[in-house]
């Protein structure tokens, strides 16, 4: 069999599960209670205007007559808040969007990637989809190819629904001002780099629930690290900030910098890479699991 015929059949499978269905119902509902209570609570007046539709992006306050001209850069972020000036990570465009993407993604990642290998061993089909393809690093990269898709655009689909949702709260309740062409490839470039992080986290899940042969441990392992990790990190393992997946995934989320913890009178954070570097490491650390996981595939009993 070709690959791209078993990446189809496993493409169908996965959309054949209800859990698929239901993340997307369940999306859906959200977004419309969201975009009205959202619409409900702003209330323009002589001193506000309302919601604006740059808070998609930028928290920046006041209303942004140009996009172009007034979207956040480096020079306005090297500023610790205290002013001081130094080397301070830029955040990047974190709006309401960007504040939100990386839960987002860990969440929808972790449970469509572990839910579609994890259910692989629930209910015993890998031993039937070994029988017509016994290649086993053939059929696990299909599935973790899926798991990213999958993980990425049912992500993509629920920030996309979540900011057409509070559209309407601008229109007839804010404003607009400010949008322009770029506002629109910012969002959509922040979107697009949700869903990547979703669909590495996907991977990370399928190969955590491929090795504990349970959906669940792969769940609350991702959900248990995105709690204890920080206080790990700022506690005892300060020189790990600058490689904590979660903080990359922030930073290519949000197109920001990743920070790194320096000693200096105390623990402070200081910019460490750029988007593109978080991103990179995010994928190589997706590519060593998925690595490691075929190894466990490829020598380990199915049953």
């Amino acid at each position: 069999m070709s690959f791209l015929r078993l990446l189809g059949s496993e493409l169908e499978r996965f959309l054949a599960r209800r859990l698929a269905r239901g993340l997307v119902l369940t999306v859906l509902a959200i977004g419309a209670l969201v975009g009205v209570l959202v619409f409900i609570n702003s209330h323009p007046d002589t001193w506000n205007s309302g919601f604006r539709a740059t808070d998609l992006l930028s928290g920046f306050g006041g209303d942004i007559t140009d996009w172009s001209e007034q979207r956040p850069t480096r020079s306005g972020f090297v500023e610790d808040g205290y002013g001081n000036w130094g080397n301070y990570p830029y955040p990047g465009l974190e709006g309401i969007v960007g504040g939100i993407g990386m839960t987002v993604a860990l969440l929808f990642g972790g449970v469509v990637g572990a839910s579609f290998l994890g259910a692989e061993y629930r209910y015993g089909t890998i031993e039937q989809v070994l029988l017509w393809e016994p290649r086993r690093h053939r059929l696990l990269a299909a599935k973790y190819l899926v798991a990213f898709l999958g993980s990425a655009l049912i992500t993509m689909f629920a920030i996309a629904c979540f900011s057409a949702a509070l559209w309407p709260a601008a229109v007839w309740r804010g404003t607009t001002a400010g949008v322009d062409g770029r506002f629109w490839l910012d969002l959509a470039s922040v979107i697009l780099r949700t869903g990547i992080v979703a669909g590495l986290f996907g991977i990370i899940a399928a190969t955590v629930a491929l090795m504990t042969k349970h959906t669940t441990a792969a769940i609350m392992g991702m959900l248990g690290y995105n709690i204890v990790a920080g206080i790990v990190i700022a506690l005892w393992l300060q020189r790990f900030h600058r490689w904590d997946p979660l903080q990359n995934a922030v930073a290519f989320i949000t197109e920001g910098d990743a920070g790194k913890m320096v000693k200096d009178q105390g623990w402070e954070i200081v910019s460490s890479h750029t988007y593109l570097s978080a991103g990179a490491l995010l994928a190589a650390y997706a590519a060593v699991f998925a690595a490691a996981g075929i190894v466990v595939f490829r020598r380990r009993d199915v049953t």
